[in-house]
């Protein structure tokens, strides 16, 4: 019976033997990196649990601003992180704290859950100080200062020279100026005019021809008969520069019906004979045809007035074309100007 007895004591001893490690592996701190504190300042509090690998570990949560016991809150999370030391693992998390109020504080025991167990931690002390204020001489204390004014280093070089550009560009604007001024015919803006008739136009080439009194008799029919072709092109649309006199009239004949062939067959005629067969006619002769289609461009002509058109401008120049190189110049270095002077007061003001 005895022997019985001892070996189950034994069997005993040997399974407290075996659990008692096993608890003695977990182990749970809270340390402070200093007991004491000025009013506002921080403070971390660093919770550690040391247990065997694989545990299920769960730590105190705070949120920020939470009081861990009042007076002193959490004012963040700084780090959680887990540490191997052999067999076992550290798990640490370490929160930030801070206080408002002068006064010593107990940082009340942590409990941490390993495996569904609860483990505690010692609490700790913490006190936290005013700052000494010398009383006994107000006189070192000043009020808050208003805004000042930071001094602002000026670039004047850069400046001064900005302003040396700006005084060159402005001398070549006025130059250009002066350039276009001196320049004056220049003519770029279309006039808008009438466009003459075609019975107008064969006036006025009429009234040159009969005053011009040193051409020769040739010439004189060939521009008669040329001014009398480009007539009837502009007026019926009769290709008669591209016809001869017998086309001419038969056109002429079908488009309008009108009887005046004889009088025209008569110029054709002569100034055929004069143009390729050298015949000499006299001067009433000339006269007499010259007549001829006077009377038929104006019993032809039309009385509805031509629309007014935009007449093309003239060939520039040389001395215009270079007008214009100095207007470019003259506009280009004024905005060039301006721009730079702008630059230059902001450059000052700032």
């Amino acid at each position: 019976m005895t022997r019985k007895y001892n070996i189950s004591y034994l069997l005993t001893l040997l399974a407290l033997w075996c659990v008692m490690p096993m608890s003695a592996q977990v182990t749970a701190v809270a340390t402070l990196d200093s007991t004491q504190i000025q009013i506002g300042r921080q403070v971390a509090l660093t919770l550690s649990v040391t247990t065997p690998c694989g545990s299920k570990v769960e730590m105190p949560v705070f949120d920020d601003r939470e009081q861990v016991t009042p007076g002193v809150e959490v004012v963040g999370t700084a780090t959680e992180d887990s540490v191997k030391e052999g067999d076992d693992i550290r798990h640490n998390i370490k929160y930030v704290l801070t206080s408002f109020d002068e006064g010593k504080y107990e940082i009340p025991s942590m409990t941490m859950l390993v495996n569904g167990k609860e483990y505690k931690t010692k609490s700790i002390p913490l006190v936290v100080n005013t700052v000494d204020v010398d009383t006994a001489h107000i006189e070192k204390f000043f009020p808050a200062k208003d805004v000042q004014d930071m001094p602002h280093d000026r670039n004047w070089l850069l400046i001064i020279a900005l302003s040396i550009v700006v005084l060159l560009l402005a001398a070549l604007t006025y130059y250009s100026y002066r350039k276009t001024k001196e320049n004056k015919p220049l003519r770029l803006i279309k006039k808008r005019t009438r466009r003459l008739t075609p019975h107008e136009k064969a006036m006025e080439g009429i009234s040159l021809l009969s005053t011009d009194k040193s051409i020769e008799q040739k010439e004189y029919f060939s521009r008669l008969t040329e001014i009398l072709r480009v007539y009837l092109e502009e007026r019926f649309g009769i290709k008669a520069m591209e016809m001869t006199s017998g086309e001419i009239l038969s056109q002429l004949i079908l488009k309008t019906g009108m009887d005046g062939s004889m009088e025209l067959q008569s110029l054709f005629s002569t100034a055929d004979m004069v143009k390729f067969a050298k015949y000499q006619t006299g001067d009433d002769t000339e006269q007499s045809l010259l007549s001829t289609v006077v009377q038929f461009v104006e019993k032809t002509k039309q009385t509805q007035p031509q629309p007014a058109t935009m007449a093309e401008p003239e060939p520039l120049e040389p001395t215009q074309k270079r007008n214009i190189g100095w207007m470019v110049v003259c506009g280009l270095s004024l905005i060039a100007a301006i721009a730079l002077l702008v630059y230059v007061v902001i450059l000052i003001i700032d």
